[in-house]
Protein backbone atom coordinates (compact mmCIF):
# COMPACT_ATOMS: atom_id res chain seq x y z
CA UNK A 1 0.00 0.00 0.00
CA UNK A 2 1.53 3.22 -1.01
CA UNK A 3 2.00 6.29 1.14
CA UNK A 4 -1.17 8.34 -0.49
CA UNK A 5 -3.44 5.22 0.09
CA UNK A 6 -2.55 5.34 3.50
CA UNK A 7 -2.71 8.90 3.88
CA UNK A 8 -6.40 8.80 1.90
CA UNK A 9 -7.51 5.31 3.95
CA UNK A 10 -7.03 7.98 7.68
CA UNK A 11 -9.02 10.55 6.52
CA UNK A 12 -11.81 8.20 5.37
CA UNK A 13 -11.62 6.74 8.90
CA UNK A 14 -11.49 10.35 10.30
CA UNK A 15 -14.33 11.60 8.17
CA UNK A 16 -16.62 8.57 8.78
CA UNK A 17 -15.97 9.03 12.79
CA UNK A 18 -16.52 12.74 12.52
CA UNK A 19 -19.55 12.13 10.85
CA UNK A 20 -20.92 9.50 13.47
CA UNK A 21 -20.51 11.94 16.28
CA UNK A 22 -22.14 14.69 14.39
CA UNK A 23 -25.12 12.10 13.79
CA UNK A 24 -25.00 11.54 18.00
CA UNK A 25 -24.57 14.84 18.97
CA UNK A 26 -27.66 15.66 16.79
CA UNK A 27 -29.64 12.41 18.45
CA UNK A 28 -29.05 14.19 21.71
CA UNK A 29 -30.11 17.79 20.77
CA UNK A 30 -33.06 16.59 19.69
CA UNK A 31 -33.95 14.50 22.54
CA UNK A 32 -33.14 17.84 24.61
CA UNK A 33 -35.37 19.74 22.43
CA UNK A 34 -38.00 17.49 22.50
CA UNK A 35 -38.08 17.42 26.89
CA UNK A 36 -37.62 21.43 26.45
CA UNK A 37 -41.12 21.07 24.35
CA UNK A 38 -42.70 18.94 27.20
CA UNK A 39 -41.80 21.34 29.87
CA UNK A 40 -43.00 24.81 27.88
CA UNK A 41 -46.28 22.72 26.97
CA UNK A 42 -47.05 22.03 30.91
Amino acid sequence: MGRIDYQNKIIEILDEAVSKLQAKEFEVFLENLEKDLEEYKN
